[in-house]
């Protein structure tokens, strides 16, 4: 019988035959799609008016990776077929709601892609492949930012190359290191004062979310190398990001639930343990939230959640269309930029909103409580926090793991004994 590691190895060798090329492009389109939305780059005087149009670029290269493995495969039962359906009357109302094609476009373009991908990964190694290659480009941004953040923004050992100018709201200026990392932010959090790890990105809550992704995922789906898990834990640790570490603390306590104990004592301890470290993690959320809500960001976000919902509600059933952000900031106190995810996808999308997000989301749940898959189950917990509370809703890399992993993963990976096989293997 062939069990799943025996298909991946056979896939890892067919994909080899493919030769280099074929590799690199799918390792550029990830770093794309990662890197062209709200990071410095983009946002410099001399690209800022191009935004919409790298937007769309990213976007349009991400059909890379569905004609990588069309060429090898046909599509099957159309099974995306329904998602792309919505997206496509979901554009046609929004574009009629705003008159604002292009921000509809960006919006819809996303999920026609991550569709059309996932209608093409019929099997476990090519998603496994995929989820790997993504962990391994973020990967690599956490290192390069954490080296920058330990020798430059902390120990001054190194100095900047010099500044940039960035369109951020407004007009912003920032230390650049080889423009390979930006201090973009500081940050009082608890006891610190200084720089926060921002990368290449804007702000930390956007390198978080990708440095949360790519954790969760090496953890709970790849059961991937520890120390990539470390690496990247120990990035986000430097964001002082109370979204990131809600996150880590969401994959920590089922790690600790299902950690192997041969002695009878210790596990006796541990299950006496694990209501007190429940308590001791609540009691800490609620002092690092308390910490938080002297701050801007809890103020902003608590804004934006109440405007949001209250425009989902006034605006249903087809939502208020994408592109029309003055309406938002009609019911905000707070109009500096958005800082939510998933109110303000639905206020904006209403129930194709609803249908695209909210639909594989209950199926991820529902296939997970019936496979007792509880990595799965963790990481859709993460990953719904991360969503909630951040403003990435229009990126592709969002839709991209609501549909290949909330909504293909549980078809191709089936029952606990393919999980087990998959933990064996070194990916």
């Amino acid at each position: 019988m062939t069990t799943v590691v025996d298909r991946i190895k056979k896939a890892n060798d067919v994909y080899d035959d493919c030769g280099i090329v074929v590799a690199s492009i799918e390792y550029l389109t990830i770093s794309l799609l990662i890197l062209a939305f709200n990071t410095v780059w983009t946002r410099t005087d001399s690209l800022y008016s191009h935004v919409p149009l790298i937007k769309l670029v990213a976007c349009t290269a991400g059909f890379a990776l569905p004609l990588i493995w069309a060429v090898k495969k046909p599509a099957g039962k159309l099974s995306m077929l329904p998602f792309v359906l919505v997206a496509g009357l979901g554009f046609c109302v929004s574009c009629f709601l705003t008159s604002n094609i292009a921000a509809s476009l960006i919006a819809y373009l996303p999920v026609i892609m991550s569709c059309a991908y996932a209608e093409f990964c019929e099997e476990l190694e090519v998603v496994t492949r995929f989820l790997t290659r993504f962990v391994n480009v973020v990967l690599v941004l956490a290192g390069i930012s954490l080296f920058f953040f330990i020798f430059g923004s902390t120990l001054h050992l190194i100095d900047p190359s010099g500044t940039v100018s960035y369109q951020w709201e407004v007009i912003r200026r920032a230390n650049s290191y080889w423009s390979l990392y930006f201090e973009t932010q500081t940050i009082d959090f608890l006891s610190y004062s200084g720089i926060r790890n921002d990368g290449v990105f804007c702000e930390a809550p956007m390198f978080n979310f990708v440095l949360c992704l790519a954790l969760m995922t090496n953890v709970l789906l790849l059961k991937g190398s520890r120390l990539k898990s470390l690496l990247i834990c120990v990035t986000i640790l430097t964001t002082f990001s109370t979204t990131g570490y809600m996150a880590i603390l969401i994959v920590g306590a089922y790690l600790l639930m299902v950690a192997k104990v041969n002695n009878r004592l210790i596990y006796a301890l541990r299950t006496l343990l694990i209501p007190i470290l429940v308590v001791g993690i609540v009691v800490a959320c609620v002092l690092v939230l308390g910490d938080k809500s002297d701050t801007g960001s809890y103020g902003v976000r608590s804004d934006h959640l109440i405007g949001c919902t209250q425009l989902f509600f006034e605006k249903l059933p087809l939502g208020s269309g994408f592109g029309d952000d003055d309406l938002f900031y009609s019911v905000f106190e707070f109009d500096q930029g958005l800082s939510i995810g998933t109110m303000y996808l639905l206020a904006q999308g209403g129930l194709f909103a609803v249908a695209l997000y909210a639909v594989p989301t209950f199926y991820a749940i529902s296939s997970g409580l019936r496979q007792k898959d509880w990595a799965f189950i963790a990481f859709q917990l993460a990953f719904m926090w991360l969503v909630f509370v951040t403003q990435v809703v229009t990126l592709p890399i969002f839709w991209l793991f609501t549909f290949l992993v909330l909504y293909k993963w549980p078809m191709l990976v089936v029952g606990a004994s393919n999980r087990e096989e998959l933990a064996r293997l070194d990916v």
